[in-house]
């Protein structure tokens, strides 16, 4: 699954509902990618995480400020 877009409050419910039956399938993988993503909110990315849906290797981590 390839994901666009703004990823945020007003967007996740439609990423939630494409991703449920998917995540329902016994012993299947889900890849999302996100590079199309333009936005991510904080919240959606902490969920993400804590959910185990995103690896991020260290070395490509970066902080800007």
């Amino acid at each position: 699954m390839t994901v666009a877009g703004d990823l945020d409050l007003y967007t996740a419910r439609r990423l939630a509902d494409a991703l449920q039956p998917l995540l329902q399938r016994e012993g299947q993988a889900v890849l999302a990618g996100l590079p199309g993503v333009t936005f991510l909110d904080s919240t959606r990315l902490t969920r993400l995480i804590a959910a185990g849906c995103v690896t991020v290797p260290v070395q490509t981590f970066r902080f800007r400020g």
